[in-house]
């Protein structure tokens, strides 16, 4: 979906392959904006407390670098608008357990 108002892209996944679809898409999109138009971009991950606490409204977003900051400090869990702490292997559960492999 894009949208005039903000230059983002929001791609939802479901069904049983859903993290390996994510993470597909992910290196791909990756290539496509950092390697061949050379732009810089962010990755935001929705809040699961606000999708499950507020399925009618828009999530708080997490930065994916900040998220995986806090695992590589060996958080467990950040905060959702500074309050709720949400736990990252919810949140992102194939980048954590990708560090904790490693």
């Amino acid at each position: 979906e894009f949208q005039n108002t903000k230059p983002r892209i929001r791609i939802l996944f479901s069904g049983p392959n859903r993290t390996a679809n994510a993470a597909l898409l992910s290196d791909e999109l990756h290539f496509l904006l950092a390697e061949v138009f050379q732009l810089e971009y962010n990755v935001l991950v929705p809040c699961i407390h606000c999708m499950t606490e507020f399925a009618n409204e828009e999530p708080y977003l997490f930065a994916l670098n900040v998220c995986k900051q806090a695992i590589a400090s060996g958080t467990n869990s950040i905060n959702c608008k500074d309050t709720i702490p949400v736990c990252l292997s919810e949140l992102i559960p194939d980048i954590v357990l990708n560090q904790l492999i490693i």
